[in-house]
C-alpha cells in the first residue's frame, strides 16, 4: 500500500498520499523551533564492503529499488507530525549504495520530508513526495541541523553525503534528471562542514540572489544534457562555476 502515515501531536492518524507533495530544506535550522533529534540507537554508519574514499563509483550499477532501501521506498512510512512543522521518523530506514556502504536514519530522524535548501524551494514546489521522501530521511540523518545530537550528525565527507543523496534518489523512483537537479541543489547551497581535519570551501558568504541565479543556469544545464548526464559531469560543471563564483566575490 502506498501513502504516507501521519500522527498528529502523536495522537491522531491519517493517510495522505504524497503523489503531489514535495520540497522544503536540508538546513533545517537549529534557531528555528525545533529539537534536535536523539538518535534511537548507537549504530555505525558502515556494514561491510569496500569504499571509496570520494564516494560511489559513476560507473557503479545503480542496485534494485526494492533491495537498496529497507523497508521498500513503496512502504507506506509512519511520520509524526511536530508543533515547528517538520517531523520524527517512527522506524528506523537503511540505505545501501551502489560501493555497498549502508547509510541510516535511526527511528526519531528529524527530517522536512524533502532535504532540499530552502532557499531552492521554488525549484521543486512541495515536500513528502514518494519518488525522493526516503532519500531525503536518510540524507537529513547526515547534514539535518536538527539531528545535531545523533552520532550520525556529520559523520561524513559532506560531499559523500551528497553524492549518496544523489542514488538515494535514483533508487526511490525519481528520474536521473530530478535526481541530478536535486543533487546540484544540495552540492550549491546545502550543508558542508570539516571533516577529519579536511579543508573545504564554503559559499554561506555567496549572496542568496546571487545563488538562486546560479541554480537556474545548473537547472537548464542539466535539463539540455538529459538522462545522458552523468554525476561526474555535474561534479565537474559546478567545481567550475564554484570557483567563478568565488573569484566574484
Amino acid at each position: 500500500m502506498n501513502g504516507i502515515f501521519f500522527s498528529k501531536t502523536h495522537s491522531v492518524g491519517w493517510i495522505i498520499s504524497a503523489s503531489l507533495l514535495l520540497i522544503t530544506s536540508c538546513r533545517l535550522n537549529p534557531n528555528e523551533p525545533q529539537n534536535a533529534t536523539q538518535a534511537s540507537e548507537q549504530e555505525t554508519t558502515q556494514e561491510t564492503t569496500a569504499v571509496s574514499p570520494s564516494g560511489p563509483a559513476e560507473e557503479a550499477v545503480i542496485p534494485d529499488n526494492e533491495n537498496s532501501f529497507t523497508p521498500s521506498p513503496t512502504t507506506a512510512l509512519p511520520l509524526i507530525e511536530r508543533s515547528d512543522g517538520y517531523f520524527d521518523t517512527s522506524v528506523k530506514i537503511r540505505y545501501q549504495d551502489p560501493s555497498g556502504k549502508v547509510w541510516k536514519a535511526p527511528a526519531g530522524t528529524v527530517t522536512d520530508g524533502a532535504s532540499i535548501p530552502r532557499l531552492f524551494k521554488g525549484f521543486f514546489g512541495g515536500r513528502l513526495n514518494e519518488e525522493y521522501l526516503f532519500a531525503a530521511i536518510v540524507h537529513d540523518a547526515y547534514c539535518a541541523a536538527a539531528n545535531v545530537e545523533s552520532p550520525l550528525y556529520q559523520s561524513e565527507r559532506w560531499q559523500d553525503t551528497h553524492r549518496m543523496f544523489y542514488y538515494a534518489c535514483l533508487n526511490n523512483g525519481a528520474s536521473r534528471t530530478k535526481a541530478s537537479t536535486m543533487y546540484a541543489a544540495v552540492r550549491l547551497a546545502g550543508p558542508r562542514w570539516p571533516f577529519q581535519g579536511e579543508p573545504f570551501t564554503s559559499l554561506s558568504n555567496v549572496e542568496d540572489s546571487v545563488l538562486l541565479e546560479e541554480m537556474k543556469r545548473c537547472e537548464a544545464w542539466i535539463t539540455s544534457k538529459g538522462d545522458s548526464v552523468t554525476l561526474e559531469e555535474i561534479d565537474t560543471w559546478m567545481d567550475n562555476r564554484e570557483q567563478q563564483l568565488l573569484n566574484k566575490g
